[in-house]
């Protein structure tokens, strides 16, 4: 799995007047199994949000699973610019996990200025989980993303 590298400075989520930068956020949750890995596509704008199913890889992505277009995304995006996501790496793999095991996180959320993009394998981060806490507050229970817990272990060696 591999989105675009982007380098960004600090505070990109919002203008030098307090103003939120955020356009859009697209949260991707990957399950990986030995089966295959099972997608959900939650993308959020300024006033809709659509939330996206592809069962395997290789078949076409359905129709929206769930749609709101009353949707305001203000109080969301301003939250969310709040966790200082623009400060965290690009990229963060659990050794702990197998690559064909566990979930993967990637989120691209769009601004004005440039995209902040995270890829993260079976990897617990606060920040990540504080926005997972925010989006699920928007979404109906059968919905809402499991995300792991600060005691997943994650400091494995990487092996050779």
């Amino acid at each position: 799995f591999l989105l675009h590298s982007y380098s960004y400075s600090q505070n990109i989520l919002k203008d030098n007047k307090g103003i939120y930068e955020i356009l859009k956020i697209k949260l991707t949750v990957v399950e990986n199994s030995k089966e295959g890995s099972k997608y959900k596509i939650y993308s959020f704008n300024k006033k809709k949000f659509h939330i996206y199913d592809q069962p395997f890889d290789g078949e076409i992505y359905k129709d929206h699973l769930y749609a709101s277009h009353k949707f305001n995304s203000s109080k969301l995006f301003r939250d969310i610019s709040k966790l200082s996501l623009d400060t965290l790496k690009e990229s963060y793999y659990n050794n702990c996990t197998d690559a064909t095991s566990g979930y993967d996180y990637f989120l691209l959320i769009e601004t004005r200025s440039m995209p902040v993009s995270i890829t993260l394998h079976h990897y617990y981060i606060e920040q990540v989980g504080d926005l997972i806490s925010l989006v699920n507050h928007y979404l109906p229970r059968t919905f809402q993303i499991e995300y792991l817990t600060k005691e997943n272990k994650q400091d494995c060696d990487k092996q050779n």
